[in-house]
């Protein structure tokens, strides 16, 4: 494991509420269409009729992933390279590597990086076998 299970608690929790706040807008926009469309058509027939099966399925699925969501934690990329003098890594959780430093093993330059501030935790790398296997080492106490 990269974090220990008190971060992973925490990290969690602060995404449940982040993923809660988004999931109340989309389902109260799916309830307002639907209360909308009833106004403007009481007995719905024919296309409305459909429309307004979408709208209640929508607002179905919405409920469903309210209740069955997982989190399954961060997934990261792993970029690394050789710029013609050692071996290099960049850690991304977006897939934008623009704000990733580039960082070599820690015993040759000593630097480290952190992962944000959601986790407030740093890390340094190593790099093995020509690049193909990149440590990520993190101090957990």
């Amino acid at each position: 494991e990269l974090f220990d299970s008190d971060l992973v608690k925490r990290i969690r929790k602060e995404r449940d509420v982040a993923r809660d706040e988004t999931q109340h807008a989309y389902m109260a926009e799916a309830r307002r269409a639907l209360a909308v469309f009833e106004a403007e058509q009481p007995k719905p027939e024919g296309e409305a009729a459909k429309k307004r099966k979408d709208l209640e399925e929508r607002i179905g699925q919405l409920e469903k992933l309210q209740k069955d969501r997982e989190d399954h934690g961060a997934l990261l990329d792993v970029l690394a390279w050789h710029d013609g003098t050692t071996w290099r890594a960049a850690i991304s959780s977006s897939g934008d590597f623009s704000e990733s430093p580039a960082l070599a093993s820690f015993a040759h330059e000593q630097k480290y990086a952190s992962f944000g501030d959601l986790e407030q935790m740093n890390y340094c790398i190593n790099v093995y076998d020509e690049g193909t296997v990149v440590s990520i080492v993190c101090d957990i106490s």
